[in-house]
């Protein structure tokens, strides 16, 4: 009998403390699994390609503006050399020509001459006037030993007609040349990178 109640007793008290713990029949947590860095988000990719696109971007405006660059630079060390004023205009037209022949290599402007050749650094000037006594320098009548030239206006024009034209984009705007494709047939044509690095 003392056994019986003794039992009843403990059982009792057990099942006591089990209601007093809700929690402690409840299955035990299970974590999710770790998170990796592989594969990335979806906005990680577009990141990634981006980059790539930014990139590729770059690296074709650098390219297409050197021989810009290349060209600029030539007219500095022109311009700094201590010569006469003709021999400095007949070196800045040699420059022009060498640009212009990179710039537009369908065009033929490395052949024209006299007014020919001023008309076509005015068709592609962006609004400056190379009919100027300073460009008129350029067509070769005032390479005379005592000739007035105004260099400082003739270094800013080519300055200028440089900066506004480059390798790429003027190659759609030769259609207003036929003209001067007609009195220069058969001149031979080279890359902009050749035509800058070799000396007429």
């Amino acid at each position: 009998m003392a056994i019986a109640t003794a039992w009843g007793i403990a059982t009792g008290m057990a099942r006591g403390m089990a209601m007093a713990d809700p929690l402690a029949e409840l299955r035990p947590l299970h974590l999710p699994p770790e998170i990796t860095w592989w594969p990335p988000a979806p906005g990680w990719w577009l990141l990634a390609l981006l980059l790539v696109l930014l990139i590729v971007w770059a690296r074709i405006v650098v390219r297409r503006g050197r021989p810009r660059r290349e060209a600029l630079r030539i007219l500095r060390a022109i311009e700094q050399q201590d010569l006469a004023a003709p021999a400095l205009a007949q070196q800045v037209n040699l420059l022009l020509r060498r640009y212009a022949m990179a710039c537009y290599p369908h065009c033929m402007a490395g052949a024209l001459t006299g007014q020919a050749w001023l008309e076509f650094l005015n068709r592609h000037s962006a609004g400056r006037d190379f009919c100027s006594s300073a460009a008129s320098a350029l067509t070769g009548a005032a390479f005379a030993a005592h000739a007035q030239i105004d260099t400082d206006e003739l270094f800013a024009l080519a300055r200028y007609w440089i900066r506004h034209n480059h390798h790429g984009k003027s190659a759609q705007r030769c259609a207003g040349d036929r003209e001067d494709k007609g009195q220069s047939k058969g001149q031979a044509q080279e890359p902009a990178q050749a035509v800058l690095g070799t000396a007429r």
